[in-house]
This record gives structure tokens, sequence and C-alpha cells, in this order.
């Protein structure tokens, strides 16, 4: 950062640039939202005498209960999340037949009974990254 950089605000009528104390720039970056409090000085600057960031609102604490997958849980039984990604379904490098393996293992089509019972534990399933591929022909 250097000596000379300031911030400036700007919306569909126009640029003003900000001062006051309370705003540090190497602390803000372009297009964040902001609420700022202050007042126009005789500069053409705005002092900024307050800043407020948006944030998230607070969360609400569910009950133990609701928080746990079922009852079940409470019970000590095992419950398990699959996470899977880099399927590239819809591109030449998928392979059909390890994804219909991978959809037979979790749905517990396939495998003994130890197995399948741990299929059977298995409350969700996340599908993330470079798992979809648009043709480029689409």
């Amino acid at each position: 950062m250097h000596s000379d950089d300031s911030l400036v605000l700007e919306d569909e009528s126009g640029r003003v640039k900000l001062a006051g104390t309370v705003l540090l720039p190497s602390v803000y970056v372009t297009g964040i939202v902001v609420a700022l409090h202050g007042k126009e000085t005789s500069a053409g600057e705005f002092l900024v005498l307050d800043i407020v960031d948006a944030d998230l609102p607070p969360q609400i604490e569910l009950p133990l209960k609701s928080r746990l997958f079922s009852s079940e849980c409470l019970l000590g039984k095992t419950k398990y999340v699959v996470f899977v990604s880099g399927l590239s379904v819809g591109s030449s490098a998928c392979n059909p037949l390890q994804f219909q393996l991978l959809v037979d293992h979790i749905t517990g089509q396939l495998g003994d009974e130890k197995e399948q019972s741990i299929a059977a534990q298995i409350v969700h399933v996340v599908i993330s990254g470079n798992s979809v591929v648009v043709p480029v022909d689409f």
C-alpha cells in the first residue's frame, strides 16, 4: 500500500473520496458492501465517522436432538457422509462403468453383508468440484 492510496465511494450517481481516521485503505478492497455514517466536508470529501460491515445474521442454536440425523445417533450408531468430486460427468474422461460402480456401492447394491450394512448407514452424499462438464458444443 502506498501512502497516497485512498478509498472512494461509488454508486450510480458518482464518486466521492472518503476521509477520516476510522477508515484504513489497507483493510478494504473493491466491491465490498458497507454502510458509512458521516458528512460531506467543504473539500468535497465524505468524512466517515462510523462503519458498519455487512455480516451474517446471528445463528439460532437448535436443540441437541434436532441437530442430529436421528434418535439412533443418540444410541451410538455410526452414520456416514460420502464426499465425492472429480466425476467429470459429461466429458470423454468419464467412465460410465466406474460411475455406476460408485452408485451401486453407495446404494448398497455391491459387496458382502458387512459392506452393505455400512452403505445402509450413509445419510448424505455431497457431490462437489469437477463433477459435471458441459460440452463445448452445447
